[in-house]
């Protein structure tokens, strides 16, 4: 599994890998404070996969003022 956060321009600023072997649900709480010159768009990537090496992923962008 991994949790990523992207700024627009591809730099990762923020990864997480979380080892969630045998779960069947897991809850991500993360903290992620950028600095107050870091205003602009991001993305947020959660993904995992499974035994059958099936991918699941989801991304949601978002705007840091």
């Amino acid at each position: 599994a991994s949790v990523l956060i992207i700024k627009a321009a591809g730099d990762t600023v923020f990864a997480q890998y979380p080892y969630v072997h045998g779960l069947k649900t897991y809850a991500v709480q993360l903290n992620y404070f950028p600095d107050s010159t870091a205003q602009g768009n991001y993305t947020l990537h959660v993904a995992a996969q499974d035994h059958d090496l099936a991918v699941t992923e989801k991304m949601v962008s978002f705007f840091v003022r």
